[in-house]
């Protein structure tokens, strides 16, 4: 999971460096209004928590992919010689296990994104 804000000036989209997975997370290290350069014009622009949206990284979810594919690919290979269930059962366990990895990302990304902060004054 990856957050990124839209950039007051140039109203391109950027990432910010670190993630979060809450928002009062996000809070106790940057404050509710936090000063962010972006990485497009550079300029320096003053941003509240709810302008982060969380996305998922693409890069990661193809690596996913492919590495669960060479799992499934190397564990038939190595089990074949113990018997075709044991090695189904074990693929089909990496399957839910892949699946329910991504589920749990998306399931955090959507929550990150319905939950607000009341937006205060500065002081």
């Amino acid at each position: 999971m990856k957050l990124k804000v839209t950039c007051r000036n140039c109203r391109e989209e950027f990432d910010l460096k670190k993630t979060y997975l809450t928002r009062p997370e996000m809070i106790d290290d940057l404050g509710e209004y936090f000063s962010y350069p972006c990485s497009h014009c550079a300029t320096t622009s003053e941003y509240h928590v709810n302008d982060a949206t969380a996305y998922s990284g693409g890069i990661a979810s193809v690596v996913g992919i492919i590495a669960g594919i060479l799992i499934m690919i190397i564990s038939t290979l190595l089990f074949l010689s113990i018997g075709y269930i044991s090695t189904i059962g074990y693929v089909i366990g990496l399957l839910i296990i892949n699946a329910s990895r991504g589920r749990s990302n998306t399931s955090n990304i959507r929550i990150f994104n319905s939950y607000k902060i009341t937006r205060n004054p500065k002081t």
